[in-house]
């Protein structure tokens, strides 16, 4: 797929039209309507092409708390990406430069394959959601959070590795920077849209008479 504008602005928006074309198709084929829950994050453009589904923003500084993801959900797919990365040296006769540079773009893509297969459906991201929730209106909410079948403490040490080492290489690259930092123009583009959309969702629906 070819991006004309390369901003990051306008990648955003090309990602969440081409979500808004996947979600509003799978929708209408299944009879159902869908919330897209978003982080609030200034790149996130305000869109306006969902059918039979509804766009809400999470609200501010809350992400840790109220998306699934931040749950544990990364730091269990962290752990099962880091566990095949220190498969490579099993025998422990490889440096870690070495072990760096002999994983390919394509093999780190297939690392995080294995990885995310791994993470367990049925407990780790349903019990992550429920933490953050999301639940049914006929369930019982949970007394506290639900502990995790597959949590960071049960996490089995390789046999190369220490615990206090291979739990330091989990979390080796959480002071990263996530997200692009966004030009003046691109702050001022995405505060007008966010404006305009609040401004158009909170008009009074008129009736017109026939």
């Amino acid at each position: 797929m070819r991006v004309k504008d390369s901003s990051r602005q306008n990648m955003e928006k090309t990602k969440l039209a081409r979500a808004e074309k996947n979600i509003n198709k799978a929708s209408e084929q299944q009879g159902r309507s869908v919330l897209v829950l978003v982080d609030s994050c200034t790149a996130h453009p305000v869109a306006k092409g969902f059918l039979s589904s509804r766009l809400e923003f999470l609200p501010p500084n809350t992400t840790a708390i109220l998306q699934p993801c931040d749950q544990e959900i990364i730091c269990n797919l962290k752990y099962h990406d880091r566990l095949n990365i220190s498969e490579l040296d099993a025998d422990d006769t490889k440096s870690d430069t070495d072990i760096a540079q002999s994983i390919t773009t394509l093999g780190a893509i297939y690392l995080m394959f294995n990885a995310w297969a791994n993470v367990s459906q049925n407990t780790t991201i349903f019990h992550c959601f429920r933490n953050a929730g999301f639940m049914s209106n006929n369930s019982a909410a949970p007394d506290g959070r639900v502990p995790l079948l597959d949590n960071e403490e049960s996490f089995p040490t390789p046999v190369n590795m220490t615990s206090d080492l291979f739990n330091e290489f989990i979390h080796i690259d959480n002071q990263e920077p996530v997200t692009g930092e966004l030009d003046d123009q691109a702050i001022i583009r995405s505060v007008k849209e966010n404006k305009d959309g609040q401004t158009a969702s909170n008009q009074p629906q008129v009736r017109r008479g026939r």
